[in-house]
């Protein structure tokens, strides 16, 4: 927290990542799987890898789910069971990581949504500008609206602020969130 002019402020961070050593702005999280750390400025285009990751998914499950094979003679269950057991088998795998991914996009979503980063909140107790704000209390959320246009709508050369104003004691506008305006900035 800074103080400058009478007016408190709150800086967020600048995340390490201790995978590659780099500093992001508006830190979220390092991807193994895009081989890159995920802030400020590809946000919306890991939002929309995961979506695309998905619907791919989604379009393997139907696949699979269309090789069972009809079983017509002898023990049907027993039959029908050995002749499917490697379709089954596919289909579980994948719906398993669609189930996995599934969940990481709607997580990710929400966290757009009520503008806070995956760092945030895994970590909210130690970071120094989040320690002192209640559970619930998302002091940089603009509104859902505002929050989702201002990460898929973002220009690439504008810069982000650096600073957002502190609420006031007992964290003012900043209410819990449901739906809610407040009128901290995003860092977005």
């Amino acid at each position: 927290m800074e103080v400058g002019r009478g007016v408190a402020t709150v800086t967020r961070e600048v995340g390490c990542c201790c995978v590659v050593g780099r500093c992001v702005h508006t830190f979220d999280h390092h991807c193994f799987w895009i081989g890159r750390c995920v802030g400020e400025r590809n946000r919306r285009l890991f939002w929309w890898y995961l979506f695309t990751e998905l619907m791919t998914l989604l379009w393997a499950d139907a696949i699979c789910a269309s090789t069972f094979v009809k079983v017509t003679t002898g023990s049907w269950a027993t039959d029908w069971f050995l002749v499917n057991l490697p379709n089954l088998a596919a289909i579980v795998v994948c719906l398993s990581f669609t189930l996995m991914l599934a969940t990481l996009w709607f997580f990710q979503t929400y966290l757009i949504g009520t503008g806070q980063t995956s760092w945030e909140v895994l970590r909210s107790r130690s970071i120094f500008y989040l320690r002192e704000v209640p559970e619930h209390v998302y002091p940089f959320s603009r509104g859902c609206c505002l929050n989702i246009s201002s990460v898929c709508l973002r220009d690439p050369k504008r810069k982000a602020p650096h600073e957002w104003p502190m609420p006031a004691e007992p964290y003012g506008d900043a209410q819990r969130f449901w739906w809610i305006e407040n009128e901290h900035w995003s860092c977005f």
